[in-house]
């Protein structure tokens, strides 16, 4: 059975090199463009890992983060893949439930090596 991971990103172009990189590494992917969608995904199956990015429509990945945390999975992994680069932005998130944060741009290499380590 291949471990199942959900990409919540807004931008079509990284969502789908997030995919590639994730089939190639025999994941299974879902992509949702922003929170609310992630929920309904969420409300569907079971996933091993989330990759969220924060900046987005409708419902941001803090917003996102939050609703995860309090709600549903408290337990599944979330990886926030982000752009920004704000002061003490990763010690806030860890803080938020998130797992690891990691900066945009990141490798293929690099993002199968954070995924492998996240899903246990």
């Amino acid at each position: 059975m291949s471990n199942k991971v959900l990409i919540v990103e807004d931008s079509h172009s990284l969502a789908k090199m997030l995919s590639a990189a994730l089939n190639y590494g025999e994941y299974q992917v879902s992509v949702a463009n922003n929170g609310e969608e992630a929920i309904e995904f969420i409300k569907q199956e079971d996933f091993n890992l989330i990759i969220l990015d924060l900046m987005m429509p409708i419902m941001d990945g803090k917003e996102f983060l939050s609703w995860l945390r309090e709600d549903v999975c408290k337990n599944t992994p979330v990886l926030v893949y982000t752009g920004s680069q704000a002061i003490d932005l990763e010690k806030d998130l860890m803080k938020d439930g998130a797992d690891k944060v990691a900066f945009k741009p990141l490798g293929a290499t690099k993002l199968l090596e954070l995924v492998k380590q996240l899903i246990k």
